[in-house]
């Protein structure tokens, strides 16, 4: 599928896509069996290839991130090194990129995580670089049917530099924000939302009486129902940890195996279906899916033309469909790149 490109002004300044040249790390040796090639080559049924959907000036492989606002209606987002504002937008809407959009409020932020409650509207996190203390914190704004708020900072400044992720439950709506403190545990925010810090708890933690202490880093949630969560991390040695919340309480970390280089994302089409999405030490992408409760073994997917696709972001906007965005590698350059998943 080719998508044409478009340009429109969403709360700000309208730029043009560049392409900035680079040269990328040597990628690892993979010795591969043909059963291996065989097997790899009957996990692409469904999958597109990879299509850029056009280079902010100045992008360099950073995280990404993906939000479903509507059925056939994307916001992939991006943070550009060093710029007075670090967020760009780019929608996908009716088989058009709008191309990349300054956010005019956001502060100097990387590794943006969006989540959308409804037509018109978009909530996202987003990390503050190391202070000359190697402190972080969480930021966090929202577009409501036309303009961009203020950001607001959350405060605490013990957590690290390996992102946050935003998921929510529809129904009120509540928001949940996930983040790693500097000693590797998860923390968890909830609120209704908005500036007012009435409307957030404090940072708690998703530990269970009696759970082993767990180190676990890039986190990605998602919410596959009312009053679900799921969440995936990487843990210390280096494979995808997976918990959940139901019932008013939390499960225990569980392993889904790896080895991880980067995790990816995690989505959701419905109750029930969960998909999760990783880079191995391979550098290859592999999905795995949970569905009538039982998990798939991992399946590498594509990353064609490109020779590697960095951080791939998932979401859905409906059943049996699946978004990525990604930094796709080439030999000259790092793209933005979108693939998707039609059943």
């Amino acid at each position: 599928m080719t998508f044409r490109s478009a340009s429109r002004v969403l709360g700000g300044l309208t730029l043009g896509a560049f392409v900035i040249t680079i040269t990328l790390e040597p990628r690892d040796a993979v010795a591969s069996s043909p059963a291996e090639e065989d097997s790899a080559q009957s996990a692409l049924a469904g999958w597109s290839n990879w299509e850029p959907i056009g280079t902010p000036q100045g992008y360099n492989s950073e995280p990404v991130g993906v939000v479903a606002e509507n059925p056939g209606r994307l916001h992939a987002l991006a943070m550009i090194p060093q710029a007075p504002n670090g967020l760009m937008i780019n929608t996908l809407s009716n088989g058009l990129w709008s191309g990349w959009q300054v956010v005019p409020t956001a502060p100097q932020s990387h590794s943006f995580s969006g989540v959308s409650t409804r037509s018109g509207r978009i909530d996202v996190v987003g990390t503050t670089f190391a202070r000359a203390d190697q402190t972080t914190s969480i930021v966090y704004g929202w577009y409501d049917n036309g303009s961009w708020s203020n950001w607001v900072e959350f405060g605490d400044r013990d957590l690290s530099i390996h992102g946050a992720t935003i998921t929510a439950w529809k129904s009120a709506p509540t928001f949940h924000v996930f983040a790693t403190d500097r000693f590797g545990k998860a923390r968890h925010k909830s609120g209704s939302g908005g500036s007012n810090p009435a409307n957030w708890s404090s940072w708690g933690t998703v530990d269970i009486v009696g759970e082993p202490s767990t180190w676990v880093e890039e986190l990605q949630a998602v919410s596959s129902e009312p009053g679900r969560i799921e969440l995936i991390g990487r843990g210390a040695n280096n494979t995808v940890l997976f918990k959940s919340y139901s019932a008013g309480r939390w499960t225990a970390w569980q392993s889904l195996g790896g080895p991880v280089r980067q995790i990816g994302g995690i989505s959701s089409w419905g109750p029930g279906r969960l998909d999760v999405f990783m880079q191995g030490t391979d550098t290859r992408n592999y999905h795995k899916y949970y569905q009538n409760g039982v998990w798939s073994g991992w399946e590498p997917i594509t990353s064609a033309p490109y020779v590697r696709v960095d951080v791939p972001r998932s979401v859905s906007w409906g059943p049996g469909r699946i978004d990525l965005i990604g930094a796709g590698g080439m030999p000259d350059r790092w793209d933005v790149a979108h693939q998707f998943f039609q059943q």
